[in-house]
Order: structure tokens, then C-alpha cells, then sequence
């Protein structure tokens, strides 16, 4: 069990001494952030192109609500008429 002025002294400089750890662990370099990053919008390009279309209709309806109702009646009533 450490002493109550360890425990106090490491969290006056925590910042400094989680940085360090996370550096210790080498998850901090460059190469490995970008190439992290490259990965997830690698993986998600599924989800991106499909989100973009929720977008425009998300964008759509706020834009003019009255509309985007009167439009989206006027599909469901053409489709069973």
C-alpha cells in the first residue's frame, strides 16, 4: 500500500504522469495514430455512404418540415393507388 504522499503527489501531476505512461505503452506515435485512423474510415465506408443519405434527408426535412410531409403523403398515397 502506498504512502498517503505518493498517492497525493502523483495526483497533483497526473497529466504528467498518465502522459508518460501512455507513452511507455507506445500509443502515442504517429504512425500508429494515423494509421488507426486510416483504418476506422476504412472499415466504415459501408456506414459513411449510407449515413450521407440520412443526412440529406434529415437536412431536407428541417429545411421545410410542410414539405417534406406533403411529399413523403404523396409517395405513400401514389404507392397504393
Amino acid at each position: 500500500i502506498p504512502d498517503l504522499e505518493d498517492v497525493t503527489s502523483w495526483f497533483t501531476n497526473w497529466w504528467g504522469n498518465t502522459l508518460s505512461n501512455i507513452i511507455a505503452w507506445g500509443a502515442l506515435t504517429g504512425t500508429q495514430i494515423g494509421s488507426l485512423v486510416d483504418s476506422a474510415f476504412t472499415l466504415r465506408d459501408d456506414f459513411w455512404a449510407g449515413w450521407q443519405d440520412w443526412r440529406d434527408k434529415v437536412t431536407e426535412f428541417f429545411t421545410d418540415p410542410e414539405d417534406w410531409l406533403y411529399k413523403a403523403a404523396d409517395r405513400i398515397i401514389e404507392r397504393f393507388w
